[in-house]
C-alpha cells in the first residue's frame, strides 16, 4: 500500500518526498498551525427575576381578609352573567356582590409595564385611594395603580399588592 499525501490524499511513491499532485513535502513533519485562542465566552445574561403576580386582597370592616384574587396582564372584574358571559375575576360569590356590576372594572398593564385601573361604566362606580392618600377618588379615566393602593368597586374594597405573597 502506497503512502498518502497528508494534504490532498493522493498516493505518493515511497521514494518521492514531494506530492506530485499538490507539491506538499510530505516527508517533513508538519505541525498544525497554532490556533488563535477562542475569545472568552461572555457570561450568559442574567435572566430578570420573576415578577410576582399582582393581586387584590379583599377588605372587610377596614381589615384584610384571607380572600386573595390573583390578576393577569389584563383582567375584567365583575360578576358572571349568562347573557354577557364570564369575567376574568368573578366576584359574584362575595356577600357584597350586589354592589358590583357584571363588568365593573378592568386592571391592565400597558406596554411600558405600568398598571392601570379603568371603570367600565359601572352602576356604583370605581374608586381609588392611593397608598399615599387619605380619601377615595372616583375614577373617570384610566388611573395608575401602585402597590399599596386601595380600590373600591361600589362599596367592596381591596388592597392592591404587586409584591410576593407572604
Amino acid at each position: 500500500m502506497m503512502p498518502q499525501c497528508p494534504t490532498c490524499g493522493a498516493a505518493v511513491e515511497d521514494a518521492s518526498e514531494v506530492c506530485a499532485e499538490c507539491g506538499t513535502n510530505w516527508m517533513v513533519e508538519v505541525s498544525e498551525p497554532p490556533r488563535a485562542p477562542s475569545p472568552p465566552q461572555a457570561p450568559a445574561p442574567a435572566s430578570p427575576p420573576p415578577e410576582a403576580a399582582p393581586r387584590l386582597i379583599l377588605k372587610r370592616a377596614g381589615a384584610l381578609t384571607e380572600q386573595i384574587f390573583d390578576l393577569g396582564e389584563r383582567v375584567v372584574l365583575g360578576r358572571f352573567d349568562p347573557h354577557s358571559g364570564p369575567v376574568d375575576v368573578d366576584l359574584g360569590g362575595l356577600p357584597e356582590a350586589g354592589y358590583i356590576s357584571r363588568r365593573h372594572a378592568m386592571i391592565f398593564r400597558d406596554a411600558t409595564g405600568a398598571w392601570y385601573l379603568r371603570d367600565l361604566v359601572s352602576a356604583n362606580g370605581t374608586f381609588i385611594r392611593p397608598a399615599t392618600g387619605d380619601r377615595f377618588l372616583r375614577i373617570a379615566a384610566d388611573h395608575p395603580l401602585n402597590d399599596g393602593d386601595e380600590i373600591a368597586l361600589g362599596n367592596v374594597r381591596f388592597l392592591v399588592c404587586f409584591g410576593p405573597r407572604e
